[in-house]
């Protein structure tokens, strides 16, 4: 078992590790940035960093449904770098069996799809 964070991307339930997670806070403004790729909504300011807003929907090819009221950013640490997911709500940490979870990964970032 491993310890992931729970979030909601329109009426599924995803995971990521935890151990990436830096911090969940409500979206901020972004900066747009001209000629990056369509997920990347910008950049947003973390602390004393600039750090790019991925768009987990239009990443993982998922319609959207409605504009949720609220938005969260889940800030996590990839590799070598900061980025912001963005997601309809972040429900808490779970413990996920590995070996039964259907995982995707897409860059550099590995999620789990839950069953609900």
């Amino acid at each position: 078992m491993a310890k992931f964070l729970e979030f909601v991307l329109e009426d599924q339930a995803y995971a990521i590790l935890v151990d990436s997670v830096r911090k969940v806070s409500q979206l901020h403004s972004i900066v747009r940035i001209p000629q990056t790729p369509n997920y990347v909504l910008g950049v947003t300011n973390y602390g004393d960093q600039l750090i790019t807003v991925i768009d987990l929907k239009f990443l993982l090819g998922i319609p959207k449904v409605y504009f949720a009221k609220r938005q969260l950013t889940i800030n996590v640490f990839i590799g070598n770098s900061f980025y912001a997911l963005l997601a309809d709500d972040v429900l808490g940490v779970i413990d996920v069996n590995l070996q039964n979870a259907k995982q995707i990964e897409t860059l550099n970032f590995k999620f789990v799809i839950l069953n609900k």
